[in-house]
């Protein structure tokens, strides 16, 4: 079955349209969001939503700053940005939150991933990956994409089950928020690096292309920002144009 998730992007307080992981467009508000790609013909399956600069301003995520004590989401919710500790994770889900997304944090120590494994479940565990192609190799950057770390792609992903990570969300920098798809020499690279489940971001503005990646890779996780976003294509229309491709989709019931 594919999964279709909502990919927020998030700065202060609003859900931004992000050009190779870097702008500020303001789209609407994050609650706005959420309630729009909960229900409805743009309701998607799972929804991640990155706080895509809490970790450069070394601040807690959206969810952590909001004064209410608990969101209700109706469908799997994953929250990141700024988690930094095992404590900051624990507390992102009873907030609300069914999974944590860790990306910086994790690059600078990759203990933390354990820990936060530990007490919270890898079941629980996103280990978000932002990476680009550089020095003939694809690399790993962290503070929302913005900084080079040394350390491999293929390592990366090596490694990432030992740390207690449950799923990994791959977001190509080169063509996030572009019309550049998202290239299939780095989806052989990733599913020959690990067995983790991968949700792939980045370049995704059809369906022929996600056929594409799913017939030939098995992968069936695909995190979509611009087509809902910027080309307004409705969940419920892309739903029906994958069936029509043959590819197993989640119809809700109340469509």
């Amino acid at each position: 079955m594919i999964r279709l998730i909502s990919r927020v992007d998030t700065r202060n307080d609003f859900h931004i349209k992000t050009i190779n992981c870097e702008g500020v467009q303001p789209i609407r508000s994050i609650k706005e969001s959420i309630t729009l790609f909960s229900s409805g013909d743009y309701e998607f399956d799972e929804i991640i939503l990155i706080d895509s600069v809490a970790s450069l301003y070394k601040r807690a995520n959206w969810l952590l700053r909001e004064s209410f004590p608990h969101i209700y989401c109706p469908l799997p919710l994953a929250i990141g940005g700024g988690i930094s500790s095992a404590q900051a994770a624990s507390l992102t889900l009873q907030k609300g939150a069914d999974k944590v997304v860790v990306n910086s944090s994790a690059l600078l120590n990759s203990h933390i991933l354990t820990d936060i494994s530990k007490i919270c479940g890898s079941q629980a565990v996103v280990l978000q990956i932002d990476t680009r192609y550089i020095h003939n190799d694809y690399y790993c950057f962290y503070n929302g994409g913005r900084e080079l770390s040394t350390i491999k792609l293929s390592e990366w992903l090596n490694l990432a089950p030992q740390l207690g990570v449950g799923e990994v969300h791959l977001t190509c920098i080169d063509t996030e928020g572009t019309n550049n798809p998202f290239p299939f020499p780095l989806v052989e690279l990733a599913v020959n690096s690990t067995h983790l489940p991968i949700i792939l971001s980045g370049g995704f503005r059809d369906v022929n292309h996600i056929e594409a990646i799913y017939s030939r890779f098995n992968i069936t996780a695909f995190s979509l920002s611009s087509m809902p976003n910027i080309l307004q294509v409705p969940t419920i229309l892309l739903r029906q144009q994958l069936l029509d491709l043959g590819l197993p989709v989640r119809i809700p019931l109340n469509q």
